[in-house]
């Protein structure tokens, strides 16, 4: 029973809430063990019942989340501004409470401010079982040594901020690249075909991107695979790598004339994403950021454009914005902690691990 229980949590907290019969279905478990192992882990105060769903004929399944206090987690996203962003995130991918604390570009200022916002939440949440604390960084994180090996705007590369911030707070402390979490978060709960993949691409003062498969994403030896920063595209006649492309054409036009930005980011845009196709077959491609800035417009002209260069093929890319609802960077540090606590965990301890049972928490 161990082994359902553990991959029903998973199931749930990674693609959100399902009806019994669905879980049976997606994890080849028959329905006996997926309802007696749901009936011990809503016993046991991990799960509830959250209402029921449409009917496709019969009677509406009842669907199942996780309890709201059961299973938590801090993201913190050092990113825009100097500003320090900290959600409480539970594990229906609900931000429960946000903190947004500013700090000055040095390590000390850098984990004050971690640790601050930190124990501001544990306190104002105290019984909420928070497992871990992710962090979205801007730069490049090797996640087996969970360190930050390159950040262009910060001072935190090498500085072993996560074993500092770990020791502090007495939780586990994993970092992320914040494109990475970003599309984790942007992932969350999307159905995907079992052979298919995702290409997520975000602009925000730089670009960063993502390849993503199911059941997880694609890091290459350098932790960087799926990144087109210094891929070259046409600009006006003349080919730059596209992270230049994109910052020149932003500081040139902004957003003040909207016929002027489609036109220039139209070109570069439909050129890397023919090649992104051609490489990876992708699923969808998801933009994200500041290409969100540009309206529906200008994504209409990007999927035509994509199109028409890519005549032939039997299968065309979704090219869509990111979800209106995200739970942008931090939430999806927040998620791919509570991933990684669940993943860990061994189905034997799974009935050891300490969940709170709604019933017996003061509110």
């Amino acid at each position: 029973m161990a082994d359902s229980a553990k991959s029903i949590l998973i199931e749930l907290l990674e693609n959100g809430r399902h009806s019994r019969a669905a879980l049976a279905q997606k994890l080849h478990r028959s329905r006996p063990a997926i309802s007696t192992a749901v009936d011990k882990l809503i016993s046991r105060g991990f799960l509830q019942e959250a209402g029921v769903a449409k009917s496709s004929g019969g009677k509406p399944p009842t669907m199942l989340e996780f309890t709201e206090k059961s299973l938590c987690a801090i993201g913190l996203t050092i990113g825009a501004e100097n500003t320090m962003r900290s959600v409480l995130l539970n594990g229906n991918a609900r931000i429960i409470a946000q903190l947004d604390k500013r700090f000055n570009n040095n390590i000390s200022s850098i984990a004050a401010a971690a640790m601050e916002s930190t124990a501001e939440l544990r306190r104002r949440f105290p019984m909420h079982n928070i497992r871990g604390i992710g962090a979205a960084i801007s730069g490049i994180v090797d996640t087996r040594s969970n360190e930050v090996v390159y950040s262009a705007n910060f001072d935190i590369a090498g500085r072993n901020l996560a074993e500092q911030l770990s020791r502090e707070c007495g939780l586990p402390v994993k970092f992320y690249n914040r494109v990475r979490a970003a599309a984790a978060a942007e992932w969350h709960g999307v159905k995907e075909s079992e052979d298919g993949c995702s290409f997520y691409l975000n602009f925000q003062y730089g670009i960063g991107s993502v390849i993503h498969y199911p059941g997880g994403e694609f890091n290459g030896v350098n932790f960087a695979a799926g990144e087109v920063r210094e891929l070259p595209v046409p600009v006006d006649g003349v080919y730059m790598p596209m992270e230049k492309a994109m910052q020149k054409i932003f500081a040139e036009t902004g957003a003040s004339d909207r016929e002027e930005c489609f036109r220039r980011y139209l070109e570069p845009c439909v050129h890397l994403l023919c090649n992104i196709a051609s490489f990876i077959d992708p699923e969808r491609i998801i933009l994200d950021g500041n290409f969100k800035r540009l309206g529906r417009d200008f994504l209409n002209l990007l999927s035509s454009g994509v199109n028409s260069t890519m005549q032939g093929r039997t299968r065309m890319p979704e090219i869509r914005y990111g979800k209106p609802d995200s739970i942008g960077s931090a939430g999806g540090a927040a998620l791919k902690v509570m991933q990684s606590e669940l993943y860990s965990l061994k189905p034997a301890d799974l009935w050891n691990y300490k969940f709170f049972n709604p019933q017996e928490v003061e509110i």
